[in-house]
């Protein structure tokens, strides 16, 4: 590159993180740009971009596909990056996304959520509330997770991260997956198993964890007849995309019991609106999209990714987690 390689940062949060991880790296510029508005004012003079998941609106995408010359390589900065993928990017870049940097974080997350459903932690804290002890009410609501099983929809790196977790505590773990995972992920499951095989496995499920991607395909994997194949009384974790799941189907099994708890750190519309059935629901922990957050563990796994693709960029080498679908990194114009 004749000029000095120019890489935009265009994240919502953690743009210090990889600003910190290059800091001794000659020879680039990292704008950061803070808001997706402000994209049109540097995207003309970028060699490559670290984006977010929520910056990659239809606006960013136009100015890619259209005011983007130098272009070569765009980066994710999020494991769920469906926008990207819905509004797609020129076939001619490379694109690569993060890779696991925040499943150690999003599985004890999801641990957490099952724990404060199955000891009864959201009925504890209302008889707090209200100054009471309790005792025989908040009983009712506990069980314990050891001898459960778990049914993990999607076994990537959420997904065996919580298996790795939940097996600590006795359970049992079914995996639901595309393929035939490798031998080490499927040593995490006590049974593997396919699509046209849900239904039965949702019948002894004790707890059902989504961690799919949002895709056209996986759009309301959970509708009304998933929850009616449901085990009555089993929790559902949602540490996926919202519409993964019929939101409406998701209330009505609530209300009938047929879902005895949800851990939801997503949803089909966020924020969650105000007028939503789920906020008043006792049964229902609302996580506003956070599981990814309470230290910068994930930020700086996720910085050093960055800057080994940027080093690998530079030495035009191929570069890390690459998304399907997109070619190596191409040499410079």
């Amino acid at each position: 590159m004749a000029e000095r390689p120019r890489i935009g940062i265009l994240m919502s949060s953690g743009p210090s993180a990889v600003q910190e991880a290059c800091a001794d790296m000659d020879g680039i510029d990292l704008p950061v740009i803070l808001r997706p508005e402000d994209f049109v004012h540097h995207v003309a003079d970028l060699d490559a971009v670290i984006i977010s998941n929520d910056f990659y609106t239809p606006e960013v995408a136009r100015l890619i596909f259209t005011a983007a010359p130098r272009l070569r390589w765009i980066q994710s900065s999020s494991t769920g990056y469906e926008h990207l993928d819905q509004l797609g990017a020129p076939r001619h870049l490379a694109v690569t996304e993060p890779g696991p940097v925040y499943s150690e974080i999003v599985a004890e997350h999801a641990v957490g959520l099952l724990l404060a459903l199955a000891r009864g932690v959201l009925h504890m804290e209302r008889y707090r509330l209200d100054r009471r002890w309790g005792l025989p009410a908040i009983i009712d609501h506990m069980f314990s997770i050891k001898d459960r099983n778990l049914l993990a929809i999607g076994f990537g790196q959420i997904g065996q991260e919580t298996a790795r977790r939940v097996r600590g505590f006795g359970m049992s773990v079914t995996a639901l997956v595309r393929r035939q995972p490798t031998p080490e992920a499927a040593a995490l499951a006590d049974r593997i198993i396919f699509r046209d095989q849900l239904h039965a496995a949702l019948g002894v499920a004790d707890c059902v964890l989504l961690g799919i991607p949002l895709t056209q395909e996986n759009y309301r994997y959970i509708d009304e007849a998933e929850f009616a194949a449901m085990k009555p009384g089993a929790i559902l974790l949602n540490m996926a995309r919202g519409p993964v799941v019929n939101e409406a189907a998701m209330i009505a099994a609530l209300r009938a019991g047929r879902l005895g708890g949800a851990g939801l750190d997503v949803f089909e519309v966020e924020p969650l609106a105000v007028e939503s059935p789920l906020w008043d629901m006792e049964n229902v922990i609302i996580s506003p999209h956070l599981s990814a957050a309470g230290d910068r563990h994930g930020a700086l796994r996720f910085g050093a990714v960055a800057r080994e693709n940027i080093r690998r960029f530079l030495a035009a080498e191929r570069l890390l987690n690459r998304v399907p679908g997109y070619p190596d990194l191409a040499p410079p114009p």
